[in-house]
C-alpha cells in the first residue's frame, strides 16, 4: 500500500467538519445517569471475538457474553466482553442516526454513548493513561475535527505514520480555526474601541458647544 503524502492527508483533513471544535467534555456519573429503569443511556462498543477474531458492535453494556448472543449472523460461541464507559467523562459528538456504524469506525479505548434524549458522543472504556489520541481519533473517524481542548501527548514508541499524521494535522487545523476566530474577535474589538473613541470625541464637542 502506497504511503499517503502530507498533501493527501491535509486534503482529508479539509473534508472534516468543524462543528465540535469548541465543544467541551462533560463530567458525568454513569451509574446515576442510568437511572432505576436502566434506560438513561446505552453504549455501542466495538469488540473483537477472541475465538473467530470478528469485530462486532455490542449494544449494552452487557459485560461478558457469547458472540452468537449479540450477533445473529454467526454460530461462533466465543466470549466477548463489553463493559461500556469506565471513566466518568462524556465527549459530545453528533453521530446522527448511526451509532453502530460510529462505534465500528472508532478504535482504541472508545465507545459511543447515546443518552435517553438522543444526544450522542464518546466515552472511554479504559483509563490509567492519557487517551487524548484515542479521543481525537474518534472525532476524525466520524468525520469531524477534534475539539480544541485536546492536547496530544508524547508517547514513546508511537510511530509517525499516516494515521498519526492525520490526527496531528486535524488537531492543527482545529487550532488554526480557533486562532482565526481569535483574530476576528480582536479585529471586532479594535473596531468597537475606535467607534467608542469617536463617540467620546463627539460627546465632548457637543458639550463644549452647548
Amino acid at each position: 500500500m502506497a504511503t499517503k503524502t502530507l498533501k493527501q492527508i491535509r486534503a482529508e483533513v479539509e473534508k472534516l467538519g468543524a462543528e465540535h471544535i469548541d465543544s467541551e467534555s462533560r463530567t458525568v456519573n454513569w451509574s446515576d445517569l442510568m437511572g432505576e429503569n436502566m434506560d438513561g443511556w446505552r453504549s455501542y462498543e466495538a469488540v473483537t471475538c477472541g475465538e473467530c477474531n470478528k469485530t462486532v458492535c455490542v449494544v449494552g453494556p452487557q459485560g461478558e457474553c457469547r458472540h452468537n448472543d449479540v450477533d445473529q449472523d454467526t454460530e461462533c460461541s466465543g466470549y466477548i466482553n463489553s463493559e461500556g464507559p469506565m471513566m466518568n467523562y462524556f465527549y459530545p459528538c453528533d453521530v446522527g442516526q448511526a451509532p453502530v456504524a460510529a462505534a465500528l469506525a472508532v478504535s482504541g479505548c472508545i465507545c459511543v454513548v447515546e443518552m435517553d434524549d438522543g444526544t450522542t458522543g464518546f466515552a472511554l472504556t479504559g483509563g490509567g493513561m492519557d487517551l487524548s489520541w484515542d479521543i481525537a481519533a474518534a472525532y476524525v473517524d466520524n468525520g469531524f475535527l477534534p475539539p480544541a481542548w485536546i492536547r496530544l501527548p508524547r508517547m514513546g514508541g508511537k510511530a509517525l505514520n499516516a494515521r498519526a499524521r492525520l490526527i496531528i494535522e486535524a488537531c492543527k487545523r482545529t487550532a488554526e480555526l480557533m486562532a482565526q476566530r481569535a483574530r476576528w474577535n480582536v479585529g471586532d474589538l479594535e473596531i468597537l474601541e475606535k467607534w467608542m473613541r469617536s463617540e467620546a470625541r463627539k460627546y465632548k464637542a457637543r458639550k463644549k458647544a452647548a
